[in-house]
């Protein structure tokens, strides 16, 4: 796959089309961050809900010794899940909060580039090419 250069004849051109870059990067790289998270957050989910099913077994069960071991076990497994869900819930905002950033470094540096583009190259451009087309009919 060939990506394609990104233009330097014009630095605005440049800024504009950067932006639109981290526009599409933090856009697309926190959704695939996301859905790994999410994939991970449903695991832990359902392993949490089979551990709390075996905790109300033992915990109907638990006058013999041995079953109050594997209870304990079961308790500690059940709320180190949890502590595993609460941590993925902050990544998830984290990642976020970062591409929000992203997004708006992105926005601002493609308004910039394009509205700094337009006012001091194009219309200029724009002008001339009107010129040139007027000395080409006047000619004809």
């Amino acid at each position: 796959m060939i990506i394609p250069n990104l233009p330097t004849d014009n630095i605005y051109k440049f800024f504009a089309l950067s932006g639109l870059f981290i526009i599409i990067f933090c856009i697309t790289s926190t959704e695939l961050k996301v859905s790994d998270i999410e994939s991970d957050m449903d695991n832990l989910i359902t392993q949490k809900g089979e551990i709390e099913y075996e905790i109300q077994l033992l915990k109907n069960n638990y006058e013999k010794e041995k079953l109050n071991e594997k209870l304990n076990l079961k308790i500690f497994k059940f709320n180190r899940l949890d502590e595993l869900l609460q941590n993925k819930t902050k990544k998830i905002k984290r990642v976020f909060y970062w591409s929000i950033f992203g997004i708006i470094v992105g926005v601002i540096m493609c308004l910039f580039g394009f509205v700094c583009w337009y006012n001091r190259i194009q219309i200029f451009l724009d002008y001339k090419l009107k010129k040139e087309n007027e000395a080409l009919i006047n000619k004809v």
